[in-house]
């Protein structure tokens, strides 16, 4: 059954932070709200939300990352680049010698945001 709700601003805000927090549509927070879910249908990684603000770092500041270190690959931690190398796998090593178990992204700055890929999915519909 569709249903059509007109619902405040704010809502809709807090909704969509929390489908962005956790990897999912709107539409599946508001089913597992309503449904009275207390687990997502698909498990999220706990660092999924830290990973996404290093990745909204890296693609705000990707200008002055190129200026800085063209080519380079470089090591994002708390929205701050920490590292970098022209060699991924000495950056990597690295890294886990001084952050073991953090959440770090690497990325190597090539001076054009890294392009968005979307999968669709099939979805069952009960009848």
């Amino acid at each position: 059954m569709q249903i059509t709700l007109d619902i405040p601003d704010t809502l809709y805000r807090e909704l969509l932070n929390q489908a962005e927090d956790s990897n999912r549509s709107v539409e599946e927070v508001v089913l597992q709200k309503i449904g009275g879910e207390t687990e997502p249908r698909f498990s999220v990684h706990p660092q999924h939300a830290k990973m996404r603000q290093e990745v909204d770092y890296f693609d705000r500041h990707l200008e002055l990352l190129w200026q800085q270190y063209p080519t380079l690959f470089v090591a994002v931690h708390h929205q701050q680049v920490i590292d970098s190398d022209k060699n991924v796998l000495d950056l990597v090593r690295r890294i886990r010698n001084t952050y073991p178990n953090e959440t770090i992204l690497i990325r190597k700055v090539t001076g054009k945001p890294v392009p968005e890929l979307r999968f669709r999915s099939p979805r069952f519909i009960r009848e």
